[in-house]
């Protein structure tokens, strides 16, 4: 059995991971992200908790490098894998809770799921809903799955309209788990939040961001919960941004 087949099966059976020092939590890390392009397998095998798991392996080792890049991380420190939140982050006296999730439409997910399956050459064409008058719905995309040399069924959305949705899509994980924060939620020295971007990763970054920004800025004010995330990060393909 090769090294990253070991390493993965090591993450699924692992409850604990352990590092004495900054190298040895680097190691850990370039293997997670060495493993991201294989954990499709398992979303192919339709084994959806072993997926899951590596997921939030392979995220949460992005948001430890984002740490040492940008706080000093003491060390020995220990990551537990638990459930609310996904993993508990042990060092000294701090406790840091981490809960993942990911930030897409149920319309998405299918239309992903059928292009993972498809040939190769396949494409997402991401399209406006349309009314029955014939007109677009305001924010409301349809996702179809076309061969890269068939012809596109309209042109792109005008306006912000893709960078609105984005927006409303990863709002309403921060605001579903926000509840679960303040019910039946293990409640640590810190809290953050972990959204996997999978859903209109075209929109453009600084527009889609400052409109969540702005969303969650409404929402603190609006002060309907005891507890908030302190942090929250969404982590895309080729990015990592803190909102708050």
């Amino acid at each position: 059995m090769d090294f990253l087949k070991l390493f993965r099966l090591n993450l699924l059976s692992n409850k604990e991971i352990c590092f004495n020092n900054v190298d040895e939590m680097n190691t850990f890390c370039k293997n997670c992200i060495d493993i991201s392009i294989i954990i499709k397998e398992y979303y192919y095998y339709k084994d959806k908790r072993a997926f899951d798991t590596l997921h939030e392996w392979y995220d949460l080792s992005k948001l430890l490098i984002q740490f040492h890049n940008n706080f000093k991380i003491q060390y020995p420190l220990d990551i537990t894998k638990s459930e609310s939140p996904d993993f508990i982050i042990n060092y000294k006296e701090d406790r840091i809770g981490i809960e993942h999730t990911t930030g897409q439409t149920q319309k998405h997910a299918y239309a992903t799921h059928k292009l993972q399956i498809s040939e190769s050459d396949s494409i997402m064409e991401i399209v406006p809903e349309l009314a029955e008058q014939g007109r677009p719905k305001k924010n409301e995309f349809d996702y179809l799955i076309k061969n890269k040399n068939e012809e596109l069924d309209q042109p792109p959305a005008y306006g912000n309209a893709l960078e609105k949705q984005w927006a409303n899509v990863m709002f309403n994980c921060i605001k579903n788990k926000t509840k679960k924060l303040n019910h039946n939620y293990n409640i640590q020295n810190q809290n953050i939040l972990l959204i996997s971007e999978n859903t209109l990763p075209t929109a453009k970054k600084a527009i889609k961001l400052n409109y969540l920004k702005n969303q969650y800025k409404e929402f603190l004010n609006q002060k309907q919960f005891r507890f908030y995330f302190g942090d929250i990060y969404i982590i895309a393909n080729k990015w990592i941004e803190k909102i708050t």
